[in-house]
């Protein structure tokens, strides 16, 4: 923190600073502490569940996983066991019957069923039912000793408050114990196997893993099997193995063949052994495997993997899946910053560019985007180069290549290989509405629609809304094609159809940054137009009347005015506009804030004009709550934040006043024109960011703006009157022409007293009020290089001195002279 080193001595100056922080004490802030997640703004157009749904969990994402539960592996491994059981016991019922006992008749309920006559036992389950008339006492047994398993391995069986297992070491040892007891007594390979998974099993929770060890080699290992429970076992097994490159290639085994056990597996897989386990394995399968989980750890460039994965093992299930998280990754790399200016939501090479100052950031962003689309290029060349009869989906394929191609602005490219996947035969539903996505924004031509263009567009849009289900979390998608379009539209241009556009994002987040300056050049443009943050303080927005603000200047705003006037519509832009529609007050609200943040007064006031009254006055609105204060009036310390007048304004009652005001003041017929300029000096003050009517340029506030480092240097917005909104420079000036026009010295002495408030704001947004500051890279204090002192309170003291202490510190002094410089000939 910024060390504060007073800019006056004694306790003087210290009633200042408290009164000062009185202010804030009372005032109101909109901004909170909540931040989008990376993945709320990560722009991701490419369906990841195009993709072999085996591998959901691992599917591009800034999440740890991208599915934790895992539903549909656990339902087919499930399965498996349930199919095996039903072959075993040659049971001609239903797979329910035989899932009920295994996975949800709980050990209390087995045993006392177990204890009831034959006839009761179980009633109403056909396979017990099939057990008993086949008289197959064996299963019966084993079932029973694996619910007793369940007893001392459920982990619901521990005590909450203690750190030791309920179970003892005892416990385990009689199940183990009696479990090789029916092993030995049955002759039942399948039940054999089971009783060896038990038992490894308990050996590993018991803690004993030199025994575990020695289960699953007497009992499992020697008889490899497709079995579910071979690789269950094989789990367990690699857990208590210690050699970490082994280990891997166990567990690799086991996520292969064992889909329940995938996200286990991959987070017992330990990366940094991966080549030591390749020497374990046994068939190219095998490799390609370790390969494919070293991968789906890389939040990296994985392209070269892929290809030795291709090489080795060119019929892998998993291909697909590696290949779609490459284009999420480079969607998040390249078009997150392109169309959300973002950096990356996932931020693999874990470096923090808040460290740096913007030119070192943008030269390292630039750099990365440039390798980044070298990468991409090589991406696309691997698809093209393996696009063969070899592959599983021919169709995938093609809607992979189209993307890339779109990314890569190759956009006559991207159309042929849509066109070739939207014509060929048995297309899923769910590429066919990939392919569509993909059509509208590669091509579309925003330089030079036309009728044809547009109504294309339109039918697309419309197929879109219409199979929305085949898309992957529509409102998510379908906002992202909007954010890309109104990006196409934008650097086109057409600020009109890229607000229209806009408007029609649901639920996604746009953040605002000087990543580039004009005169980088690139194959796509960052927008420059209106470099800087955002209006919502928190970097970030949604909203397209934030867009507009951010990226309107006032023409394009009267532009989309009259266009949302205009009669009548293309069927295209009836469909964008329809949500923009009952939003003219608003924009006209903000045509005349960006006016009047430009001090052109009477454009302001017109836009205000043109402005509903009910607007003014929605309880929707905030105008009625922060405009009810007197803007005319304030002091050395405070805003009046009541109401001390007999209405409330509004933004254009306010303006309007203001105009006036100010032509008086610049009247030379006027006998008292500092009054005047002292008001309109008021004004401006309040409407600033310390003051009461701040809502008639900005659409929130919050104490943290102004914090203790650089403003102009870390600004929250690039607003072309931050120097008004934050340092007063307006307001400071208008008093500087008051004190010229005052007619005696008090007066003079006043208007100096207020220049001197509002270059103590001005000293503060640009970090010169302190004398030293907290260099972090240092580690300690240094000599802040922008520190400068008041002059206008040192002017003050020098020219005014009989005033001087009294105007300084004494807080009920301003009225008395307020009322002089209003009213000089009040006796």
């Amino acid at each position: 923190m910024v060390s504060i080193v007073k800019n006056f001595r004694g306790s003087a100056f210290k009633v200042f600073l408290l009164l000062l922080l009185s202010f804030f004490a009372e005032s109101i802030a909109f901004a909170c502490g909540w931040y989008p997640e990376a993945e709320t703004y990560r722009f991701v157009l490419f369906n990841p569940q195009l993709a072999n749904r085996r591998y959901e969990p691992f599917y591009f994402t800034s999440y740890f996983l991208y599915d934790y539960e895992n539903l549909e592996n656990r339902e087919i491994s499930n399965r498996r066991n349930i199919d095996e059981w039903i072959k075993y016991t040659q049971f001609k019922g239903s797979h329910h019957a035989v899932d009920y006992i295994l996975n949800y008749v709980t050990p209390e309920d087995f045993t006392e069923n177990m204890a009831l006559p034959q006839e009761k036992m179980f009633a109403g389950n056909p396979f017990i039912e099939h057990l008993i008339r086949t008289k197959n006492q064996e299963t019966l047994q084993y079932l029973q000793f694996a619910k007793n398993c369940e007893v001392v391995n459920s982990i619901y069986n521990e005590d909450p408050w203690s750190r030791q297992k309920t179970n003892d070491t005892k416990e385990y040892q009689e199940l183990i114990s009696s479990g090789e007891k029916f092993y030995s007594q049955t002759k039942q390979p399948f039940l054999q196997f089971r009783y060896g998974f038990q038992l490894v099993r308990l050996a590993r929770y018991m803690g004993d893993y030199t025994l575990g060890k020695q289960l699953y080699k007497k009992y499992i290992e020697p008889y490899p099997s497709q079995s579910i429970v071979y690789y269950w076992a094989m789990w367990h097994y690699a857990e208590m193995y210690e050699d970490k490159a082994y280990q891997n290639y166990l567990v690799s085994q086991v996520f292969d063949k064992a889909h329940d056990k995938k996200i286990v597996a991959w987070q017992f897989f330990n990366r940094s052994h991966t080549q030591e386990s390749l020497k374990y394995a046994k068939t190219n399968h095998e490799k390609a495997t370790i390969l494919v989980m070293n991968e789906l750890h890389n939040p990296g460039r994985s392209l070269s993997a892929i290809k030795r994965i291709y090489t080795i093992d060119p019929s892998s299930d998993v291909l697909e899946t590696l290949l779609i998280r490459e284009i999420n990754k480079v969607e998040d790399w390249i078009l997150t910053p392109r169309y959300t200016e973002f950096d990356p939501a996932v931020n693999y090479r874990n470096q923090n560019l808040y460290d740096y100052t913007l030119k070192e950031r943008n030269a390292y962003t630039l750099k990365n985007y440039k390798k980044d689309m070298i990468y991409l290029a090589e991406v696309l060349s691997f698809i093209e180069q393996t696009h063969t009869n070899k592959i599983h989906n021919p169709a995938l394929w093609n809607v992979m290549a189209g993307y890339l191609a779109y990314m890569n602005n190759e956009f006559d490219k991207s159309s042929e290989y849509i066109h070739q996947t939207l014509t060929a035969k048995g297309l899923s539903k769910r590429i066919e509405a990939q392919a569509h996505l993909i059509k509208i924004v590669a091509e579309l031509n925003p330089k030079q629609p036309t009728q044809q263009t547009d109504a294309t567009l339109l039918a697309e849009l419309e197929w879109l809304e219409k199979n929305q289900m085949e898309l992957y979390h529509y409102k998510g998608s379908f906002s992202r094609l909007m954010m890309a379009l109104t990006n196409r539209y934008l650097d086109a241009g057409d600020i009109v159809r890229a607000s229209l556009c806009h408007s029609k994002i649901f639920d996604f987040v746009r953040f605002e940054s000087n990543f580039f300056s004009e005169k980088d050049s690139i194959s796509y443009e960052y927008d420059t137009r209106t470099p800087g943050m955002n209006t919502e303080g928190m970097n970030f927005y949604s909203s397209y009347l934030f867009f507009l603000d951010q990226k309107a200047t006032p023409p394009d705003i009267e532009k989309l005015l009259s266009f949302l006037d205009k009669s009548p519509k293309s069927k295209l832009e009836s469909y964008l506009v329809r949500d923009l529609l009952k939003e003219k007050d608003r924009i006209r609200d903000l045509l005349g804030i960006k006016y009047l943040r430009e001090n052109k007064l009477y454009e302001a006031r017109d836009a205000f004009k043109k402005v509903s009254k009910e607007f003014w006055v929605s309880d929707k609105e905030s105008y009625k709550a922060y405009l009810k204060a007197n803007p005319f009036y304030t002091n050395f310390y405070q805003v009046d934040s009541s109401s001390t007048h007999t209405s409330s304004f509004t933004k254009f009652s306010l303006t309007d006043s203001l105009i006036h005001i100010i032509e008086r003041a610049e009247n030379p017929k006027e006998s008292n024109r500092a009054k005047w300029y002292f008001l309109a000096a008021n004004c401006y003050l309040n409407m600033s960011y310390w003051g009461n009517s701040w809502i008639m340029t900005r659409h929130w506030w919050s104490r943290n703006e102004v914090s203790d480092y650089s403003y102009a240097e870390h600004p929250y917005s690039t607003y072309p009157d931050n120097a008004n909104y934050y340092g007063c420079e307006r307001a400071m000036n208008f008093y500087l022409k008051a004190q010229g026009f005052a007619k005696d010295k008090s007066q003079k002495a006043l208007c100096l007293r207020m220049a001197g408030r509002c270059k103590f704001y001005s000293l503060l947004y640009t970090n010169q009020f302190y004398e030293t500051i907290y260099d972090y890279k240092k580690g300690r204090e240094v000599k802040n290089p922008y520190y400068a002192t008041n002059r206008y309170y040192e002017q003050l003291q020098k020219q005014y001195p009989d005033f001087y202490e009294e105007l300084m510190f004494q807080c009920t002094s301003f009225n008395t002279y307020y009322t002089s410089l209003l009213y000089p000939e009040t006796p």
